[in-house]
C-alpha cells in the first residue's frame, strides 16, 4: 500500500504493534495514537491533523513527518539527502 493513501497517524505508527486489551479482545488504541501523533508533530512545529492524508500534504510536511517517524522509532541514524 502506498503511503500516499495513509493518514498521518497511521503512517507514523507503521510497525507499532501496541494493543489495548479489553476483556478477551485486542484493540488498537486509536485515541492514544491520535494524541501521541499530535504531540510528536507539535515538537516539530508541524500543525497538520493526524487524520490528514499523506497525499494531501506539502512536500515539506511530508519530510517533517518522515523525520518525526524516525525520531518516534528511536532511529540511531537518519540519512537525509537534499535533492537538487
Amino acid at each position: 500500500m502506498s503511503s500516499a493513501v495513509l493518514t498521518v497517524k497511521v503512517h507514523l505508527k507503521l510497525g507499532d504493534r501496541r494493543l489495548v486489551s479489553v476483556s478477551h479482545y485486542l484493540f488498537v488504541d486509536d485515541k492514544g495514537r491520535a494524541k501521541k501523533t499530535k504531540e510528536l508533530l507539535e515538537r516539530f512545529r508541524c500543525y497538520v491533523s493526524p487524520k490528514a492524508l499523506i497525499r494531501e500534504l506539502s512536500m515539506a510536511n511530508r519530510q517533517i513527518i518522515e523525520i518525526a517517524k524516525a525520531v518516534a522509532k528511536r532511529a540511531k541514524v537518519v540519512i537525509m539527502d537534499e535533492p537538487t
